[in-house]
């Protein structure tokens, strides 16, 4: 119903504002707007300076639209060196600007905004001036006016905390998608650990605002434990995590920075079980970590995070990534996108004939699913098959004392991929490969080496190397460790 009303009205990218006489009026805060290095910015690892304040174009679209929403969202406010002054005369030239506005007025960079605003007077302990406070109420009321219904997902929850600071507050939709989204065990039900952190770490902003006493701190700190709980068991201590679905490095804050922020507001660290999420994680010592997916490919409503990976895997080597996932390095829709959503750019397997294992397209959509089944979910086997493909792919991880194997089942012949992180060094024999202090032995594939691009951050890839092995029926691969990795 939200995508007919939206598609139709246009009223879900249009500026409110636009062609309605004058601008707000703005004060001068004492920082020029000739202020050229205040006009420079880096989202995505992509910079652009437009000379000075007055030069912002708040609607740049030269590096695509998450990067001109990155420019909406004023994160940059809660930077430790950004002063008062300078804040405000970011701010002034937005509002002054505001009737010109295009993406900045959609309700996810409002979303965004309007904490990032709200937050940089209140950590300042200074309440902001009538312009600002005028141009806030603006934002709150056309928030309210275009939630993301037709989206629903971690967009729908970034614009309930967002009316959680103003007027519009709507406690039943924020306490509603709190219990849909989060799963039994803690975790976001896109699995994406990335966008589990950024939600996490949002959810914090609004716990800690909040004055004590305040109807919501109960039932938000139930769920942000839980959330912590799921976080504490899916990542490793020195916060690194599997690149499962959309995720990648340098978006979320880290792990160890949302854990200090936790403990200080008196919550719960305790580490949960992995269960609900379909993500399992095993550990070989304090530093060797293997993580399995066998989740459902994610939230029914809202897949566009998701990607063709199902039964794929990640593994970290005393403290060092050595089989990674490809991860993404755009959200435009493009060739890249396509290839980093399917499944030749993960650790799992696909038949001769190609394809991916679930229908995804279009950057954000998915068609046809791959359903899983897990047969056996154990401390020592995970056993676990889906019918993504013409005939089942079947999957087992078996735990040993210094290792672990997979044994890979298909009727008919297929592939299967390791994907090598940045800088890994792999030896490859006839029936093995010395990857870094790893020895991996196979029984009824041949192999090769490929090389490949690795997403490390957005707008960022490096060369890499992967295994590709080609079997018919039964692939057996066993994974050992030395005793000084584990």
């Amino acid at each position: 119903m939200y995508q007919l009303r939206y598609r139709l009205t246009g009223e879900l990218t249009r500026n409110p504002f636009k062609g309605k006489g004058a601008r707000p009026p703005v004060q001068s805060n004492g920082i020029g707007a000739a202020e050229s290095y205040l006009a420079t910015f880096t989202f995505l690892n992509q910079s652009y300076d437009f000379g000075t304040v007055e030069g912002i174009d708040w609607n740049y679209a030269g590096y695509g639209k998450l990067w001109t929403y990155n420019l909406n969202y004023f994160e940059f406010l809660r930077a430790p060196s950004m002063t008062l002054a300078e804040g405000e005369a970011l701010i002034a030239d937005w509002v002054a600007k505001s009737t010109d506005h295009q993406d900045g007025w959609e309700p996810y960079p409002l979303s965004l905004r309007i904490v990032s605003w709200t937050l940089f007077y209140q950590e300042r302990q200074t309440a902001p001036p009538d312009w600002v406070k005028h141009s806030l109420n603006q934002q709150h009321t056309t928030l309210a006016g275009k939630l993301e219904y037709h989206l629903g997902g971690n967009h729908l929850l970034e614009n309930a905390i967002a009316l959680a600071f103003g007027p519009y507050r709507n406690d039943a939709l924020l306490l509603g998608q709190l219990n849909h989204q989060y799963l039994a065990d803690g975790a976001h039900y896109e699995l994406s650990v990335m966008y589990h952190l950024i939600l996490l770490d949002r959810l914090l902003d609004l716990y800690q605002y909040l004055p004590h006493g305040d109807a919501l701190c109960e039932p938000l700190q139930a769920s942000l434990d839980k959330q912590l709980a799921w976080a504490a068991a899916m990542i490793a201590d020195n916060g690194q995590y599997p690149h499962f679905n959309d995720s990648t490095d340098g978006v979320a804050p880290p792990w160890p920075q949302i854990a200090t922020r936790a403990t200080e507001l008196k919550l719960s660290l305790e580490k949960g079980q992995l269960s609900a999420c379909g993500y399992r994680r095993w550990d070989f010592g304090a530093k060797t970590h293997l993580w399995v997916d066998v989740a459902a490919i994610g939230a029914t409503e809202i897949p566009g995070h998701a990607h063709a990976d199902t039964l794929t895997f990640c593994l970290t080597e005393n403290g060092k990534p050595v089989i990674v996932d490809t991860s993404i390095s755009t959200y435009e829709k493009n060739h890249r996108r396509a290839y980093e959503r399917g499944t030749a750019g993960h650790n799992t397997l696909v038949p001769s004939g190609g394809g991916n294992s679930s229908d995804v397209w279009g950057g954000f959509r998915v068609g046809r699913r791959a359903r899983t089944i897990i047969y056996r979910d154990e401390p020592t086997v995970i056993d676990a098959g889906h019918d993504g493909w013409s005939a089942e792919h079947r999957r087992t991880f078996t735990r040993a004392s210094h290792g672990f194997s997979i044994t890979d089942r298909y009727p008919g012949s297929a592939t299967v991929f390791f994907h090598l992180a940045e800088g890994v060094e792999v030896d490859l024999t006839g029936t093995g490969a010395i990857v870094d202090g790893c020895t991996i032995t196979w029984q009824g594939g041949e192999a090769r080496l490929e090389d490949y691009q690795l997403a490390t951050g957005f707008n960022r890839l490096v060369p890499a190397v992967r295994i590709v092995l080609t079997f018919a029926g039964r692939l057996d691969c066993r994974f050992a460790f030395t005793d000084q990795t584990v």
